[in-house]
Parts: structure tokens; C-alpha cells; sequence
């Protein structure tokens, strides 16, 4: 099973597994492609409100966020 572990952006360890989650993966991240029409509900800029397009499980390869280890 493919899995990307990502660590808490507010460093709480007793968040998800000791400060860390999992998030599924597939072998093409690449292809689960899809719009965020509503950016202003995530990380856009105030103003920005132009439709986002966000790849990978959960918008993981889209968002400030980055894998730390990476299993297959």
C-alpha cells in the first residue's frame, strides 16, 4: 500500500498518529486532477477567487504541505 506521511503544520503530537497522518496515494498522483473553485475556503489570497487545479489524493501535490517519507 502506497502512503505519504505528512507531519502537522501546528507540530501538536497528540494530532492524528504522534503529529503525523497518512494520505493514500496511487502509482499516477498526476492523473487526479480536478478544480478548486472555491480557493478563498483554503489558501488563496484575498481576492484571488480564479478556480485553482489541484492534482493528487486529497489535493496533497497542490497545497503547502510536503511528503516526508514515502512508502510503497
Amino acid at each position: 500500500k502506497r502512503q505519504v506521511s505528512t507531519q502537522s503544520t501546528w507540530g501538536n503530537a497528540n494530532f492524528g498518529e504522534a503529529g503525523y497522518i497518512r494520505v493514500a496515494r496511487t502509482s499516477d498522483e498526476a492523473s487526479l486532477c480536478g478544480s478548486d473553485v472555491t480557493p478563498q475556503d483554503g489558501t488563496a489570497c484575498a481576492g484571488d477567487d480564479e478556480a485553482i487545479n489541484v492534482c493528487g489524493t486529497c489535493g496533497i501535490l497542490y497545497d503547502t504541505s510536503y511528503p516526508l517519507h514515502a512508502s510503497a
